[in-house]
């Protein structure tokens, strides 16, 4: 199954029809060794997503969300099958591949401060940021007056803001964010899907997201992949067809309730059939 970005190509474009998709999977499983005998948490998972388009991944706990990102991410190999980053396969070399990566936990380093702990993908990789970058992606994610506050000294939702904005450092052409406001109370976690739609805006990249929350996919993607229990399958892909920029308007919306009963249906009618 194909997802595509809501930004239209030129048609009949060489240049459009020769660049590859931001991320892909290609017939992929994974198996882990489980209980002396081995576990398979995907299967056959073919997906791709158009450059600077915005995928996200639902499904019940178990389903392989996660095990998907961190193929992505380089930190699990395929057993079968391949994954593929602007059309190459993904490498552990961010310096070739850079990719930007945010989990449920900030995981920010507690002895540094806001603008240290943002420089520190740079810095991993040889790369180093100015600090004219550093400055602008605290200004980017409203964290001026903390550049110099140490993660104690900040909220959940703002040391998220760090997490987003040191994944964004390096000026990654793939985010891949796992359950990033999962842990968060539901204005913050709302406020903070605002936020991330425009950042994505003023630096856009091939964005994929793992959420349990139905209607935070539905409001920040182009597309939303559902997925079987496990063995994680695709089980459907629906098209995000909500103009942009999209505001909080938008939850009231008609169509915005209709994709999201589609979501419930499909998600309820996948873990029936299980």
């Amino acid at each position: 199954m194909t997802l595509t970005s809501s930004a239209p190509a030129v048609a009949d474009s060489p240049a459009a029809t020769a660049v590859p998709p931001g991320i892909e999977l290609r017939e992929v499983s994974k198996q882990f060794a489980y209980r002396g005998g081995q576990l398979l948490a995907l299967d056959g998972v073919s997906l791709s997503a158009a450059r600077h388009s915005f995928v996200s991944l639902i499904g019940p706990s178990g389903c392989g969300k996660s095990t998907v990102l961190r193929l992505l991410a380089g930190l699990e190999t395929a057993t079968s099958g391949e994954v593929l980053i602007d059309g190459a396969p993904v490498t552990r070399d961010r310096r070739r591949q850079p990719l930007g990566i945010a989990f449920q936990d900030a995981a920010l380093l507690p002895w540094r401060t806001v603008r240290q702990n943002i420089a520190l993908p740079g810095e991993v990789i040889g790369t180093k940021s100015s600090p004219a970058q550093i400055d602008a992606l605290i200004e980017l994610v409203g964290l001026q007056a903390f550049a110099d506050a140490k993660p104690r000294q900040l909220s959940g939702g703002m040391r998220q803001r760090v997490a987003i904005a040191r994944a964004l450092v390096t000026e990654p052409e793939v985010l891949l964010l796992d359950e990033p406001f999962g842990a968060l109370d539901d204005l913050t976690r709302r406020t903070l899907n605002l936020e991330l739609l425009g950042v994505l805006e003023r630096k856009p990249a091939t964005t994929l997201m793992v959420t349990h929350a139905i209607d935070e996919a539905i409001l920040l993607s182009d597309t939303v992949v559902v997925m079987t229990p496990r063995p994680g399958r695709v089980l459907a892909v629906i098209d995000i067809d909500l103009p942009r920029p999209r505001g909080l308007e938008v939850l009231a919306s008609e169509r915005f309730r209709a994709l999201e009963a589609e979501a419930l249906r499909l998600l309820y009618g996948g873990m029936e059939q299980a």
